[in-house]
């Protein structure tokens, strides 16, 4: 078994979970804003072999969500638009915090991928702390 749950643990895992959900507003609202005012505007890109052509920005916030933030359409709109990477750099962080809480305290390596098992777990620990109250 994992810790011993106290008051303070469980004040600070809402805290965590609070400010990652903050934060995930606050991405979403940045992506969101980015993609109405400039999607349908052009960047300038580098292909691989030198050359310069001019991209419509929607299709590269769609090469971003299916390649992720560190591909080369990331790298351009990041020049363009650093606060929506900062923001959601910001909400992996966080949530790389809590999976290392989670799993300190209870043994679950992932928050998002909970099993029965780690369900069960939790159950015992929070009975134990209510139990001790």
């Amino acid at each position: 078994m994992g810790k011993e749950i106290t008051k303070t643990l469980l004040d600070d895992i809402y805290d965590k979970y609070d400010a990652l959900t903050n934060k995930q507003q606050l991405a979403s609202e940045l992506l969101k804003t980015a993609q109405d005012r400039f999607g349908n505007t052009e960047l300038e890109v580098e292909r691989k072999d030198g050359t310069k052509t001019k991209v419509i920005q929607k299709f590269l916030w769609k090469e971003v969500m299916e390649l992720g933030m560190d591909c080369d359409a990331g790298k351009t709109l990041r020049t363009k638009h650093p606060k929506v990477f900062e923001a959601y750099e910001q909400e992996q962080e966080l949530t790389k915090d809590i999976n290392k809480t989670l799993f300190a305290t209870f043994g679950i390596a992932t928050f998002n991928k909970i099993s029965f098992k780690d369900i069960l777990l939790v159950i015992e620990m929070v009975v134990d702390y209510k139990l001790k109250k």
